[in-house]
């Protein structure tokens, strides 16, 4: 043991990089100890028992160096045996004796006795022997103060002898002595305080028993520190009965040589005792400072002392400093309340965002603050539907409104959870929850979108006619071709259609020739045509006479086979006085040779001029030439030669285009005729009751519309069309054929 006084300079190097020189009275001594030959590591074994206040037996047997079993060992086959003890809550540094004995039964055995504990790395313990040969029906005690580690094991290694190898250990322990008593061991202490305190071996005479008093405080690599310790009893003497350790947590489990000073109470409490301890750390962890009275014989009486935490530089603290090597400096783990000195515990980040989760307000970086998110960890990138701080994939229900996940038809929509009808739409968003065929009514008329005509019109739900009008609106839901009566008379607006009306404003009952017009007798027939059929409108006993049943009254017929015959017969008689006059005359001979003449053109069939002009002197209509019952009527209006040109005649009646077609069968039968214009295109149309082709052409607008004559003939047949419209007619094609240079034609 080395001994310096106060006047002699030294250096320590101990948990401290470096120490200043300490003021030490003469009687204040600072000792060292190797006890490295002593210690020594082994694998931490499995334990064969936990040590108590009662005797915990088991056997062992002696063996050889080279770990062969000695005789007689019937019981176990194992020369080494491991206890363990573990130091209960706030009882560090209590002194603590463990009680080995060889009971030498059934034989005498040799023990070695090693008392260790855990070390920094907790797969390893550090064994001391205490005691050595431990013999039959002996007994060994060893005391210690718990400051080393919280893990202690006593550990028995049995020699091979002579005779049987194998006997009975009993192993226990006793708490002679607590530290805790006046408070919980380690005390801490921090910079700028004094703490007065004082310790008594576990015999102390003079106070209660207080054999060890520890402090700590916490310091990171490159910090610096200074404490000053000094007695404040006053003995005659100094009979060294306490004794001053420091250590850092790094190595108080783990070092093979002892440190200590032995307090001088002979200053009286005066600078003259005071011991400096200044240096810079190495190592970052808990610095501890420990007072020890093992107890000494002469003297069994409290000794008091002070120690000061004088200051704490941490102006060259080591930010990088890593103890553990794992990546994270110390002092991030320290304040990420992680072991800086358990490579195995790191500062976790969870979401990366550069703050360990201790720090972190919001551990999963879903902005819910960890107070108030129930899922601190939910995966990253994890849709949160309901936003309440736990993914779906954590959720039982995911959309938050109340229903858990397997019980919610739409698990990811808080304003739905049924679907009735199962057609995909939730309950409250679906107009009609329990029709699979209908979700929305966007007119609210109670009728689905889907059914309703007309989805967006309450008034309406369905078109029968489909003519894009409601049935509501529609005066005519069945009939395609109407939907409006502006004089409600039972006939359309519309005068294209066979239901159409042709007075569509004034109320009329009519149906016959003209639909809808008034009809003073009802008998079907319109006021203004019993008019120009010289009819009377007042009688429904008298209709228009219709002599050849074609629709069209007598006076108004010009049905062209009828009307040749009369006027061939006035022609001949006509001719016939005309010759008489000429033969009486003195000119008898060259006019009889133009009679001849006449004749012979009558002969060949060229009187379309001789009949024109007695037809216009005439004043009257064509009469009608009939075809025939399975032929369809049609008339030829014959242009007058000296007014083919003129647009404008005195007497429209009697001189515009009317050919008087009878189509009253293709009205019947409801066939339709197609319209050709001069361009090729073709339309069809259904023809009216009564209608002749000349009003059906002006009707769909077709036709001359300048009163100018026309033609009618097949189409293709370039001949003579008089000709050509007396063959047969039915499914024919035929072009109306003006003087001018318009035309249509139509195909019946």
């Amino acid at each position: 043991m080395n001994q310096i006084n106060r006047y002699s300079l030294f250096l320590v190097t101990l948990l401290l990089s470096s120490i200043a020189v300490p003021s030490v009275s003469a009687e204040s001594i600072y000792h060292e100890k190797d006890r490295s030959s002593k210690y020594e590591l082994f694998p931490l074994l499995i334990s064969d028992g936990t040590i108590s206040s009662i005797d915990l037996e088991a056997y062992i047997c002696g063996a050889d160096s080279a770990g062969q079993l000695g005789d007689n060992c019937l019981n176990t086959n194992k020369s080494r045996l491991l206890f363990n003890y573990s130091n209960p809550l706030n009882t560090k540094g209590d002194e603590v004796v463990f009680k080995i004995r060889n009971t030498g039964a059934p034989a005498y055995v040799h023990l070695d006795i090693n008392l260790c504990w855990l070390t920094n790395n907790q797969d390893e313990m550090m064994c001391y022997e205490k005691i050595s040969n431990l013999y039959h029906d002996e007994s060994a005690y060893i005391r210690e103060f718990s400051i080393r580690s919280n893990q202690f094991f006593i550990m028995i290694d049995a020699k091979e002898g002579t005779g049987g190898d194998e006997t009975i250990v009993k192993v226990s322990y006793s708490d002679i002595t607590s530290s805790n008593d006046d408070r919980i061991e380690p005390e801490v202490i921090s910079p700028g305080n004094t703490y007065n305190r004082k310790v008594c071996d576990s015999q102390c005479d003079d106070d209660s028993p207080d054999p060890v008093d520890i402090f700590v405080f916490e310091a990171f690599a490159g910090d610096e520190v200074e404490l000053n310790i000094w007695a404040r009893s006053c003995e005659w003497f100094n009979d060294e009965k306490v004794k001053l350790y420091w250590r850092s947590e790094y190595d108080i489990a783990n070092y093979t040589t002892s440190r200590w000073f032995t307090l001088d109470e002979s200053g009286c409490d005066s600078d003259f005792s005071m011991i400096t301890i200044k240096g810079e750390v190495f190592h970052s962890g808990l610095i501890y400072f420990y007072f020890i009275a093992p107890g000494v014989e002469v003297d069994h009486s409290a000794t008091s002392y002070s120690i000061k935490f004088s200051s704490h530089d941490i102006t060259n603290r080591d930010p990088n400093a890593d103890l553990d090597g794992d990546g994270h400096p110390d002092i991030s783990e320290k304040e990420c309340n992680t072991d800086y000195q358990d490579k195995s515990k790191s500062p976790s980040d969870y979401d990366s965002d550069g703050d360990c989760d201790y720090l972190d307000s919001d551990d999963d970086d879903d902005g819910f603050t960890d107070i108030t998110d129930k899922c601190h960890y939910s995966p990253i990138g994890e849709v949160d539907t309901d936003f309440d701080g736990c993914t779906n994939s954590e959720d039982d229900d995911d959309d938050g409104d109340g229903v858990m996940d397997e019980d919610d038809a739409f698990p990811l929509d808080s304003s739905e959870s049924m679907d009735s009808d199962l057609d995909g739409v939730g309950d409250n968003s679906d107009a009609f929850p329990f029709d699979p065929n209908e979700t929305t009514d966007s007119d609210y008329d109670g009728v689905g979108d889907n059914s309703d005509a007309f989805p967006f019109d309450p008034n309406e739900t369905t078109d029968s006619d489909y003519d894009g009008v409601g049935d509501h609106t529609d005066a005519f839901p069945y009939d395609y071709t109407q939907y409006l009566d502006s004089d409600n008379d039972g006939f359309g607006d519309n005068g294209y259609s066979s239901t159409g009306d042709d007075c569509p404003y004034i109320f009329g009952s009519s149906y016959l020739y003209l639909n809808g017009c008034l009809d003073a007798d009802n008998d079907g027939y319109p006021d203004s045509y019993e008019i120009e059929c010289y009819s009377n409108y007042t009688d429904a006993s008298i209709i228009p006479l219709d002599s050849n049943y074609d629709g069209i009254c007598n006076v108004l017929d010009s049905d062209e086979n009828i009307e040749w015959a009369s006027q061939i017969s006035s022609e001949i008689n006509e001719d016939e006085d005309f010759f008489t006059e000429l033969l009486s005359g003195f000119l008898g001979v060259i006019v009889f040779l133009g009679i001849v003449v006449v004749a012979f053109c009558v002969l060949a069939g060229v009187i379309y001029a001789p009949v024109a002009v007695l037809r216009n002197l005439s004043n009257k209509r064509q009469q009608p030439v009939k075809y025939g019952e399975d032929h369809l009527m049609q008339d030829v209006v014959r242009p007058i030669r000296n007014q083919a040109l003129r647009p404008d005649f005195e007497q429209p009646a009697r001189n515009h285009i009317r050919p008087a077609a009878n189509i009253a069968k293709y009205a019947e039968e409801e066939r339709e005729i197609t319209f050709i214009d001069i361009s090729g295109n073709s339309n069809k149309f259904k023809p009216r009751r009564g209608e002749t082709l000349h009003d059906m052409a002006l009707r769909v607008g077709y036709g001359p519309k300048d009163g100018t004559s026309i033609k009618i003939k097949k189409v293709g047949d370039r001949k003579n069309h008089s000709k050509s419209i007396a063959s047969k007619m039915d499914g024919g094609t035929f072009e109306v054929i003006p003087e001018l240079p318009n035309y249509a034609g139509f195909n019946l």
